[in-house]
């Protein structure tokens, strides 16, 4: 098949080309952002012929798989709520070791530079991660950049509590949709905490 996505999400992606690795023809999907990519990673590191165009993910069937030995660096998900202490705690230093810095999956580290964080990667591929406290400001969180960093907006709007000015996140209605309309507790929760948070439409 070739499946259009209305939302980027690798997981649907990933279970229609595991699909797909059994199918008669070859499959695609397209999706309006391009959503995390291990899936196609792991998929051509074991031998599948994948390959992308654009936005699109194109598979054709497996002939055969081969067995590998993988590394699986830290998830940058997990090190999100470390990375935010260290930014909003004052006199805070942390060194996160070993995390993954996939550029589909590394949007909080972009969102952090927008926020002005102290956050230096002290080498690269799996990045070992300094991150110092001091003055974040307000940004805007939106298009393309919402797949790379859809778990962790929770803890992003966290951050922007602390940052001065206001920061907008939009374009992120896909989180009403997890387990809990997690735009609905963030904003219940923060709110009851004393920040000013406003709901909208895709984000808050």
């Amino acid at each position: 098949i070739h499946y259009n996505s209305p939302v980027a999400s690798a997981q649907v992606k990933s279970s229609i080309l595991l699909a797909g690795l059994y199918a008669d023809g070859e499959t695609r999907v397209t999706e309006p952002y391009i959503s995390r990519d291990h899936s196609e990673r792991m998929l051509s590191a074991f031998g599948a012929d994948i390959h992308t165009e654009g936005t699109t993910a194109i598979l054709q069937p497996a002939k055969q798989l081969y067995g590998q030995k993988i590394l699986v660096p830290g998830d940058i998900s997990s090190a999100a709520f470390f990375i935010a202490a260290g930014l909003i705690v004052p006199d805070s230093e942390i060194l996160i070791k070993n995390v993954g810095i996939n550029p589909t999956r590394d949007g909080i580290l972009r969102v952090c530079k927008a926020m002005n964080a102290d956050v230096e990667l002290l080498n690269v591929n799996t990045a070992d991660l300094l991150v110092r406290s001091g003055k974040l400001t307000g940004t805007a969180i939106e298009g393309a950049i919402i797949p790379t960093l859809i778990d962790e907006l929770p803890v992003i709007a966290a951050m922007a509590c602390y940052a001065e000015g206001t920061t907008v996140i939009r374009d992120a209605a896909e989180l009403k949709v997890k387990e809990s309309n997690r735009i609905a507790v963030m904003v219940e929760n923060l709110t009851a905490m004393g920040a000013d948070v406003t709901e909208t439409e895709d984000g808050m």
